[in-house]
């Protein structure tokens, strides 16, 4: 009996390696994220196979494994994942930023948190990037985007577009004079098409700034995310090199 007793005991333990290998070590509860359903990589967005991705995820993802939990990315158009998100109807929101329809938030409690750091500008050819805003009529930029306070001033027209590689052609043919997107986006783009520097951003058109992790439900976490991103400054900067974001032009 001594003998099937510690057979029986050495299969048990088996099995329960076995669970231990298959369920995750940050398995437990998930939130879901609130996110763009567009391709603006590397700083986020959806893939060519369908996933999302890019640097915010990384940096999220690695703070959700060291905290136990799970982040359940939800891509969804800008303008409803607005609404869906002002309405409570998700855990949480990347990106954000207190200023991004800033007439909507008022009465609502929602906590923030810096998470990445960018660069938005309008994208012009070189030989225009010291011209005033004045100077140019048409800006394409993503629908839903919000413009720069420049561009509203200058009475720029503004083209909203579906995708980033039309607005860049766009730009590249001349149909308007520059497209308003972050740096790394356009980079990326035009590298792949074989024509880096073609646009640079405006140097009297940019903006630069951070995307925030917000949220309604869970302001506590927002704040144990915020803490824990000061306490790993050595991760973020890994995560943004390898992501191509810490290139500048």
């Amino acid at each position: 009996m001594g003998a099937g007793w510690r057979r029986f005991r050495r299969g048990v333990l088996a099995c329960l390696v076995a669970v231990a290998v298959a369920v995750p070590a940050w398995a437990g509860p998930t939130y879901t994220v609130g996110v763009e359903n567009t391709t603006y990589l590397p700083m986020y967005g959806v893939d060519e196979r369908g996933r999302y991705t890019g640097a915010g995820r990384t940096l999220l993802d690695a703070f959700a494994r060291e905290h136990a939990f799970s982040f359940d990315y939800v891509p969804l158009p800008v303008a409803r994942l607005f609404r869906r998100f002002f309405k409570g109807g998700l855990d949480f929101k990347f990106p954000d930023h207190p200023a991004w329809h800033k007439d909507r938030r008022e009465g609502l409690d929602i906590a923030y948190a810096e998470a990445l750091r960018y660069m938005d500008a309008v994208h012009v050819p070189p030989g225009r990037a010291q011209e005033p805003p004045a100077a140019f009529d048409r800006v394409a930029l993503p629908v839903g985007f919000s413009v720069l306070p420049s561009v509203r001033r200058a009475g720029i027209e503004r083209h909203p577009m579906h995708e980033i590689d039309a607005m860049i052609g766009a730009a590249l043919a001349g149909r308007v004079d520059g497209v308003f997107l972050a740096s790394a986006v356009v980079n990326r783009r035009l590298d792949r098409m074989g024509r880096e520097d073609a646009l640079v951003p405006s140097r009297t058109m940019r903006k630069r700034g951070m995307y925030h992790l917000a949220s309604q439900r869970h302001p506590a976490i927002v704040e144990k995310f915020a803490r824990w991103r000061r306490e790993h400054a050595d991760l973020v900067a890994r995560i943004r090199a390898d992501w191509g974001l810490t290139r500048r032009r």
